[in-house]
């Protein structure tokens, strides 16, 4: 489930966002990240448990990520950090809208256009 693995990567660099910004408005969006991301990972995991899915417990592409993130000053960190957020936002609403569109199990489809809606939502507030 690569929408799971992302939102895994997305809270560990928000938390790392927290850690290293001085910039309040970045810590404040990485706290929503995290917690829109737990909140759909929530929901992934419940639908993984029904249909008897493991979910990775670790993404190990998002460790190199992170490796990256951690080594980067304050200032290069926030730069990067905010052109990955809206590089990850894209692919994810482009992931929303192709489950919502073509997702044949109906409460993947549900949660595809609902998260296609948020994901909308918080490209007109960001």
């Amino acid at each position: 489930m690569n929408a799971f693995e992302t939102s895994q990567g997305e809270i560990a660099l928000g938390k790392m966002a927290i850690a290293k910004t001085r910039n309040k408005d970045l810590s404040a969006f990485a706290m929503m990240m995290i917690k829109d991301h737990r909140t759909a990972n929530g929901e992934l995991t419940e639908l993984a448990k029904e249909k008897g899915i493991n979910l990775p417990s670790e993404c190990l592409a998002c460790d190199a990520d992170f490796k990256n993130f951690h080594d980067l000053n304050t200032e290069e960190f926030e730069q990067q950090y905010a052109k990955k957020m809206v590089d990850d936002h894209e692919a994810a609403v482009k992931l929303f809208t192709e489950a919502s569109q073509n997702e044949q199990d109906p409460r993947l489809k549900k949660v595809g256009c609902r998260k296609t809606a948020d994901a909308e939502a918080s490209s007109r507030h960001g």
